[in-house]
């Protein structure tokens, strides 16, 4: 079921809303006993239900979603938004499920965001420039499965923690590089010249940490097993 409402005991179905005994349909409003559209009596329905294979369910369903008009966006409450399911948002370019955010663009799964672009699945967050799958950020690029935190720059799994630059698997810290700690006006010297450098070989801004997990853990070996 995609985009349906109070919807019980239906099977594929699309933009339904408090619907019973559904199968394949789509855009139907407060209708029992349909299939493909089609209105049955229970016991037709249930004739008809046991004859049904599920291929000939899916092309009729997709079939179907071809030839119903829809609503081209699910945008609610919500100004200047461009992209789906973008709900009470203000200034939204190119991106989708979102909700309560604003001056953002380019993002997936976010939640209260500002002035953020490139990010997915991020929440109660600010200031943040390609990052993915955090939670409460301030300040941070480059990051992954960081959380409660600010000031980070290309790290991945790093808590409570500002100001680290390049590090991995970090708690409480400040002052970083590389999982190394610097005094403070050490550290911020550090990475100007780090990141002056990046500049210089036209690298900083790419996403180039190396997994910190081996490929047979991942979803892309998976038919390989």
């Amino acid at each position: 079921l995609q985009d349906c409402e109070n919807c019980r005991d239906c099977e594929f179905g699309y933009d339904l809303k408090g619907c019973t005994n559904c199968i394949g349909c789509v855009g139907l409003r407060k209708k029992e006993y349909h299939i493909f559209n089609e209105p049955y009596s229970p016991a037709e329905f249930a004739q008809k239900k046991a004859a049904l294979t599920l291929d000939e369910i899916i092309q009729n369903f997709e079939k179907l979603k071809e030839s119903t008009p829809r609503k081209w966006a699910d945008i609610v409450g919500s100004e200047r938004a461009l992209g789906n399911y973008i709900y009470n948002s203000k200034n939204v370019f190119a991106s989708f499920d979102v909700v309560e955010c604003q001056d953002v663009g380019y993002i997936v799964e976010c939640k209260k965001v500002k002035d953020s672009y490139d990010i997915t699945v991020l929440e109660n967050s600010e200031l943040c420039y390609d990052c993915s799958s955090n939670h409460v950020l301030y300040n941070c690029n480059f990051c992954f499965g960081c959380v409660e935190s600010s000031n980070l720059e290309y790290c991945e799994l790093v808590f409570n923690s500002k100001d680290c630059f390049g590090s991995i698997s970090l708690n409480h810290k400040q002052y970083q590089i590389l999982n190394k700690q610097y005094e403070k006006d050490a550290y911020f010297k550090t990475v100007a010249e780090l990141k002056d450098q990046l500049r210089k070989e036209g690298t900083y801004g790419r996403q180039y940490l190396a997994p910190t997990y081996p490929y047979s853990d991942t979803v892309a070996s998976w038919g390989r097993l």
